[in-house]
């Protein structure tokens, strides 16, 4: 059984001054499937993170926001542990519905202008 949900992690200092001024914060979501925890290089069970996009704290030019989509383009997988994702502020964790498989769930945040796009 699948269970997608999103989360979003401040990813502000991975980029450059200029970007963190016209941006605020800069959160990355991800989505992650809540009943598969994995074991990644360490016994602490982890869930495996999907990028979709960038998300900002303000509004950005469009020069601004196009950095943002290449660097969601190039962003890698990534593994956090369980109990962190668990003790993670509400605001941050989203139930993403109900979907037959990640890839139809990743496919719908991804393609849909109408998802979530912003943090408040």
């Amino acid at each position: 059984m699948t269970t997608p949900a999103l989360i979003a992690v401040e990813r502000t200092q991975q980029f450059s001054p200029e970007v963190q001024q016209a941006a605020g914060r800069v959160y990355c979501v991800y989505l992650y499937d809540a009943c598969q925890e994995v074991q990644y290089k360490e016994p602490v069970p982890s869930y495996a993170l999907e990028p979709l996009y960038y998300v900002t704290e303000d509004h950005v030019p469009d020069e601004v926001g196009e950095e943002l989509i290449r660097a969601a383009d190039q962003a890698q997988d990534q593994y956090m542990w369980c109990q962190t994702i668990e003790r993670m502020e509400s605001r941050c964790k989203e139930d993403a519905g109900l979907f037959e498989s990640l890839s139809e769930a990743a496919e719908y945040f991804t393609s849909n202008p109408w998802g979530p796009k912003r943090i408040h």
